[in-house]
């Protein structure tokens, strides 16, 4: 066998997995997005502080661009049921002749898919990295895009910023997410509020009761029936339950304006099953901005 063929093999033999990737996964690997997007490194954990699990996330030079498409595709679909721009798409000229517009995008102005308040832009996208990030990472799903069904686009809806599932026997493994997005500074009173609310009875899910009512209305009593059951296990301690909190905000040489620094010096939880994520990218509220721009020119290319 050729000699570097051997060492390759050997290195797998001894391969052994990182705290992290026992409770998450593996990062992505290419062509996914992430992978092209982000970089990461499993920190080492802390033989003093076994509970201690980092992975941090930076972006990858010149991948900004795709970060933005690929992320505003992820907005489209949180926020906006397909089915109301099916209908948008086929009342079109009904609309324009009914209203007397010049153009489609007065009407679409009008009808509020996506939150207009930085503070609720910023959370929305830092909860849909995490998710759609966790799926890659973990093969779990998301069973309802919450944002979709929020009254007050403008305001943070209430519920799990991430939740995700093992469709295949929902009572095996269960992910509940918090995310933060700070784009001036990582603060370590965000960080200690992520950590303190997915610790405890915090770290159980608030939003299956939606969850079940969303099964419901669309009329899947069997899958409604198993999340009211799966409630019953979670509260009884029967489900592996992980929880990941996600911090986004700057990076630096200095502690105080790095994410991955201020998260490696700040985290401390009595959770062993949690896992923080940072990432910390040059000027991310850019990242905000310029993804929900494009996030409104895939609706208006959608209706068209």
């Amino acid at each position: 066998m050729d000699k570097l063929l051997y060492l390759i093999f050997l290195k797998t033999l001894t391969y052994m997995p990182t705290p992290q990737e026992i409770l998450i996964g593996k990062h992505p690997a290419k062509p996914n997005f992430f992978a092209e997007w982000l970089d990461f490194v499993d920190e080492a954990v802390p033989a003093a502080d076994l509970n201690k699990k980092h992975r941090k996330l930076s972006e990858v030079t010149g991948k900004r661009g795709l970060a933005i498409k690929s992320i505003a595709k992820y907005l489209l679909d949180h926020h906006v049921d397909p089915k109301k721009l099916e209908r948008a798409k086929k009342r079109k000229e009904e609309i324009l002749k009914k209203y007397k517009l010049k153009s489609f995008e007065e009407y679409l102005d009008t009808q509020t898919y996506f939150p207009k308040a930085k503070n609720t832009r910023n959370g929305n996208t830092a909860e849909v990295i995490l998710s759609n990030y966790l799926q890659v990472t973990s093969g779990l799903s998301l069973l309802a895009f919450k944002l979709t069904y929020n009254p007050n686009v403008d305001q943070a809806i209430k519920g799990d910023d991430c939740l995700l599932f093992d469709v295949k026997d929902l009572t095996s493994k269960v992910i509940v997410g918090e995310a933060k997005f700070r784009g001036r500074s990582p603060d370590n009173k965000a960080i200690k509020e992520m950590i303190k609310n997915l610790e405890g009875a915090k770290k159980l899910p608030i939003s299956l009761p939606f969850i079940s009512q969303h099964f419901t209305s669309i009329g899947d009593e069997n899958m409604a029936a198993q999340i009211d059951d799966l409630l019953y296990e979670l509260i009884t301690g029967k489900v592996n339950v992980i929880n990941v909190g996600l911090i986004i905000s700057t990076k630096s040489t200095n502690r105080g304006q790095d994410a991955g620094q201020q998260l490696d010096h700040y985290l401390k939880t009595t959770n062993p099953n949690l896992v923080a994520l940072s990432l910390g990218i040059d000027d991310p509220d850019e990242i905000v901005d310029k993804t929900f721009d494009e996030a409104y020119k895939l609706l208006k290319a959608a209706v068209k």
